[in-house]
C-alpha cells in the first residue's frame, strides 16, 4: 500500500527521518479547516451567480428574436401581397410618398399622410406597421418614367417608436409595371 509519507532511509535527507516536509505531516492529520470551506463555497457562489445572469440574458435574446421572425413574417406577407396585387390598387402614379392603412391594400386605401395603423406581432400585441408605395423614375432598368413602383414595409417588435434595426424589420423591393 502506498503511503503519502515514508520513513527516509538515509541521514543525508534534509527532513531526517521523514520523506516529507513536517508542514505537510502537519497538515495530513489535521483536515480542512471551517475558513477553507467557507472561501470555496464563495468563490462557487460567485461563479454560478455569473452564469446564473448569463442564462436570463440569453433567454432575453431568443425571446427578442422569436419577436423579430414574427415581425418579419408579417412584413413578408404584407409584402408578398403588394407585388401580387393587380395595377388598379397600386397608389396614384403622381411621385407621391403613399401609405397603406389597411390590409389587404386597395385603390381607395393609398394615403399621402402617415396614418397609425398596428398589427399583431406574438406576444407583444398590436405593434406600429407602415406600409409605404412610390412611383419613382428608375434609371437602372430603363423602363420609361413613373412605370416603377417602391414598396416599403416596416413592423416594429420592440416596444417604443424608434426607428431603427433594433426595434423594427424594414422591406424594400421595386415592382415595374
Amino acid at each position: 500500500m502506498l503511503r503519502l509519507c515514508d520513513r527516509a532511509t538515509s541521514k543525508s535527507d534534509n527532513n531526517y527521518g521523514r520523506s516529507c516536509p513536517p508542514v505537510l505531516l502537519r497538515r495530513l492529520g489535521r483536515g480542512v479547516t471551517l475558513i477553507e470551506v467557507l472561501i470555496a463555497i464563495v468563490i462557487i457562489a460567485i461563479a454560478s451567480v455569473g452564469m446564473a445572469s448569463q442564462f436570463s440574458v440569453g433567454l432575453g435574446s431568443v425571446e427578442k428574436q422569436g419577436d423579430r421572425r414574427g415581425a418579419l413574417e408579417l412584413a413578408r406577407q404584407q409584402m408578398e401581397q403588394l407585388l401580387a396585387d393587380p395595377v388598379t390598387v397600386l397608389p396614384p402614379s403622381d411621385g407621391t410618398l403613399y401609405y397603406c392603412n389597411v390590409s389587404p391594400c386597395t385603390s381607395t386605401s393609398w394615403v399621402a399622410g402617415k396614418p397609425p395603423r398596428t398589427v399583431p406581432v406574438t406576444h407583444l400585441g398590436a405593434m406600429p406597421c407602415e406600409v409605404t408605395g412610390q412611383w419613382i423614375n428608375d434609371t437602372t432598368t430603363g423602363v420609361p418614367a413613373r412605370q416603377t413602383v417602391e414598396f416599403g414595409v416596416k413592423v416594429w417588435f420592440a416596444p417604443g417608436s424608434s426607428d431603427d434595426d433594433f426595434h423594427r424589420v424594414y422591406l424594400k423591393t421595386l415592382r415595374s409595371v
